[in-house]
């Protein structure tokens, strides 16, 4: 079943169960806080992230081409700014499917999406077992390094929640976060994440640095 969103393109991906902080300053984005609020008394004041594979955040013709995945975030707090800027915090709640983009209906994107299940999928216990064990030591790796890794030890044992929350605490590029976000179900995300930990655990002992970009490392994300 189609539901119409509003889109925030970004050059990052949230995951469900991740906060994003979000500091809104362009027109279109403040209209379309304006709006949220305006029909918060009826609904769930939501928007859709999606991240965008060309162009850039600013602009209103910047982002160019955006993934077909993203995330629903709900709105929790709204501070606003006597020179009409927002700080906006949200969290990510469940992913979507863009089936068609309006950009005529608002200064913001609009959109047709389907919100897309979570099923645990085949052998997701085992797996999950494997990835919490493979993580433990892709962490220890980072901790000898000085890094910081979100609750490498109290990880969620729901095969769904764990999968997400080991994509946000490993340092990946946005394509392979994106990937892993597009993952039909948690057995196929777990499995990824079982190569991606052993590709990254052995690359950074190797390398004696981390390789990448960190887009979304901790439990939040921030976009001046």
């Amino acid at each position: 079943m189609a539901t119409d969103l509003p889109l925030f393109p970004l050059g990052a991906v949230l995951l469900p169960g991740y906060d994003l902080p979000l500091h809104i300053f362009e027109p279109r984005y403040r209209t379309l806080v304006e709006d949220l609020l305006a029909k918060a008394d009826e609904a769930p004041a939501r928007f859709g992230v999606i991240a965008i594979r060309l162009g850039h955040e600013v602009g209103v013709e910047a982002a160019r081409d955006l993934h077909a995945v993203g995330c629903v975030a709900e709105v929790n707090e709204v501070t606003s700014f006597e020179d009409g800027r927002y700080l906006v915090q949200s969290t990510g709640m469940i992913r979507f499917r863009v089936r068609s983009v309006r950009r005529d209906e608002a200064p913001y994107l609009m959109a047709s999406v389907e919100l897309l299940p979570e099923p645990a999928g085949p052998d997701a216990e085992e797996l999950a077992a494997a990835v919490m064990t493979g993580f433990d030591g892709y962490a220890d790796v980072l901790t000898e390094l000085g890094v910081e890794v979100r609750e490498p030890r109290s990880l969620p044992s729901d095969p769904v929640a764990l999968s997400y929350a080991i994509a946000g605490a490993m340092v990946l590029d946005l394509n392979d976060r994106q990937r892993l976000l597009e993952c039909d179900d948690a057995s196929r995300r777990l499995s990824a994440e079982r190569v991606l930990l052993r590709r990254e655990t052995a690359l950074i002992d190797a390398l004696g640095s981390v390789p990448g970009d960190d887009l979304l490392r901790g439990s939040s994300m921030s976009v001046n």
